[in-house]
């Protein structure tokens, strides 16, 4: 019996050992590194299956959103302007960390003040009264925008006598049928503003003429504000020497503004029409033929104050003295063929998004 007992003892103890060297075998292959990398595969297996539908989403979302830009004409414009702007306050924004951190900086920051020329006796405009109110010049700001300015868009002094500004005047007043008065104020501030930025007072003109029509209360469904159509909530840092983001609808501030954000602009792109693209946010997509209407209304503006005959506008045009006054390239429109003068044209409003 004792015999029995030990022989059964030892098969178990073997057969224990034996167990117990499988249980190794086994733990050791799964310790190897087959294994490991196949857990790992199945791992990463899901990580790109996730990358994959995220690049999907992203895919149908970039293009829903590329064709509602496209079909969106507002949208697009909007778009377009505020990337342009964000832009250019980003360029403010390292220009002024170049400035604290180089010795020698090309430009200098600069606070807003008065006119540094004597108004009074260099400049003579409609309403003299704006030459005496104390409000403080762009000219600082604009003398640090880098780059050189289209000649085409310099002054070439077509409006330096009152006579010429009136003619303007009473040109628009009769085109947008407004009080003489108030257009009197828009090409005075036009004269005083064309010279802190050095640009052609013609062309703040026709500039206010398409982008609000004369009206400084007008605000685009985009939030473009003012005679120029200023895009105020991107700009509100430069009306602060103005009064904040509300003096956008004051005339003084906003052809100074808008005027430093067009020179800024034609400085940029080194061309006239380009940089009037720009300002309506059409440099990427297309401005809607915007730079071309603003330039037409200029060369109509020049020819209107190059005519010889043409010494006065009167304030009330008749249906025949209306197309004595248009100037030549608005007559080449008209049919040779017609029998009929054409009524004194009325200009309805239309929002600008710039």
């Amino acid at each position: 019996m004792k015999r029995k007992l030990i022989n059964l003892y030892a098969r178990a103890h073997q057969q224990s050992l034996h167990l117990l060297s499988l249980a190794r075998h086994q733990l050791h292959i799964y310790k190897q590194h087959s294994d490991y990398r196949v857990y790992k595969a199945r791992t990463s297996t899901n990580i790109k299956t996730t990358l994959v539908k995220l690049g999907n989403e992203v895919a149908v979302v970039g293009v829903f959103m590329g064709v509602a830009v496209m079909v969106n004409e507002p949208l697009r414009v909007e778009l377009t302007k505020s990337i342009a702007f964000a832009d250019v306050e980003l360029a403010n924004v390292q220009t002024i960390k170049e400035i604290d951190s180089e010795p020698a900086p090309s430009m200098k920051r600069v606070l807003m003040f008065k006119g540094s020329f004597d108004n009074s006796e260099k400049l003579r405009v409609l309403t003299p009264e704006i030459l005496k109110s104390p409000v403080p010049s762009i000219e600082p700001l604009a003398s640090q925008i880098p780059g050189k300015i289209d000649p085409i868009a310099l002054d070439a002094r077509l409006m330096d006598s009152v006579s010429n500004q009136q003619k303007v005047a009473h040109f628009m007043a009769n085109k947008y049928r407004m009080d003489p008065k108030a257009i009197y104020e828009y090409v005075s501030h036009a004269m005083i503003v064309a010279k802190e930025v050095d640009l052609d007072p013609v062309l703040l003109v026709a500039v206010m003429s398409i982008e609000s029509n004369f009206n400084p209360n007008i605000e685009s469904n985009m939030g473009a504000q003012g005679l120029m159509q200023v895009l105020t909530r991107v700009h509100a840092d430069k009306f602060a020497p103005y009064g904040g983001p509300s003096a956008a609808f004051k005339p003084e501030a906003n052809i100074r503004v808008g005027a430093y954000i067009l020179k800024y602009f034609i400085a940029q792109t080194g061309s006239l029409q380009a940089g009037l693209r720009s300002y309506v946010g059409g440099s990427t997509f297309g401005d809607g033929g915007y730079a071309g209407k603003v330039l037409r209304e200029r060369e109509q503006l020049t020819e209107l104050l190059k005519n010889p005959e043409i010494q006065s506008v009167p304030l009330e045009l008749t249906a025949a003295n209306w197309n004595k006054v248009l100037p030549a390239p608005v007559k080449q429109h008209q049919s040779k063929n017609s029998q009929t003068v054409p009524e004194k044209p009325f200009i309805e409003f239309k929002e600008q998004d710039s």
